[in-house]
């Protein structure tokens, strides 16, 4: 795993912009960091267990419910889920977020829907901007025919996405760990007809010498309408769809920034 002084040393060398994949694999540890910092982890954890609701009965720990986080990152989510639920696996695209989610939870893997066999979970969940990097639209409707293919007879997906952007929006959080000030901050702007391009910008600032270093990239997403994103769950065979909007996330505007959906298999 890299320490934020690898990352800090990373950040020193010269170097083209990065992609947003090498943005994951090289800043995992930044990621790890901030993502605490959001405070968030509370907050999905109860949505999931709403969601699952129906499966279990309360209280909600069951010893036969199987957990699938698609997109888990460094580990947060997952390792709460693991202490809720009877099987909690996650997975992720991105060796370094794989690997540092290791460290948390039992069941990691580098890998998508199409590694797990059909019918091998009962909840399926989706929290963060994992449809959202899935482009062109057929992979993102083939994506959630994956999960359809997953879950079990009756079972249950919660997934965020972005809402389609209007205007600029940005936001900045700033956390002071292992003798570094880091600091994301991130603008959204409208792009083409239902994406918006995401710029991110890391700084990194060694409090005992006072040097700053930064990084940014800038990648562009799909953002959605709750009725296209109900019309990918229906293709798919999903019923009992719902939306709402995203709670769990504090902050001016943060409430308009994203929306849930959940949707059922047929029994």
């Amino acid at each position: 795993m890299r320490t934020l002084d690898a990352v800090f040393t990373k950040l020193g060398e010269p170097r083209a912009t990065p992609t947003d994949e090498q943005l994951y694999t090289t800043l995992a540890p930044l990621y790890r960091v901030l993502y605490v910092a959001r405070n968030r982890i509370e907050g999905q954890l109860a949505t999931v267990e709403r969601v699952a609701a129906g499966l279990v009965a309360r209280p909600l720990v069951s010893d036969t419910t199987t957990v699938l986080e698609l997109g888990c990152g460094t580990g947060h989510l997952l390792a709460e889920l693991e202490s809720s639920f009877g099987t909690a696996v996650g997975a992720d695209p991105s060796p370094e977020m794989a690997h540092i989610a290791r460290e948390r939870a039992a069941h990691v893997c580098q890998a998508d829907a199409h590694a797990f066999a059909t019918d091998s979970a009962d909840v399926a969940v989706l929290l963060g901007a994992v449809l959202g990097h899935i482009r062109p639209d057929s992979a993102g409707q083939a994506a959630v025919s994956e999960l359809r293919r997953t879950l079990r007879p009756g079972g249950r997906v919660v997934c965020s996405v972005h809402r389609s952007v209007a205007e600029p929006r940005s936001r900045e959080l700033t956390r002071r760990v292992d003798g570094y000030e880091i600091t994301q901050h991130d603008v959204q702007r409208p792009a083409d007809e239902g994406t918006f391009e995401w710029q991110v910008t890391f700084e990194m600032t060694h409090e005992a010498t006072g040097e700053t270093r930064r990084v940014s990239t800038a990648t562009t997403l799909r953002a959605f309408t709750p009725s296209e994103l109900t019309a990918w769950f229906e293709r798919a065979g999903f019923e009992s769809i719902v939306t709402r909007p995203r709670e769990y996330v504090a902050g001016p505007g943060e409430t308009d920034r994203a929306f849930l959906l959940t949707a059922r298999c047929p029994p």
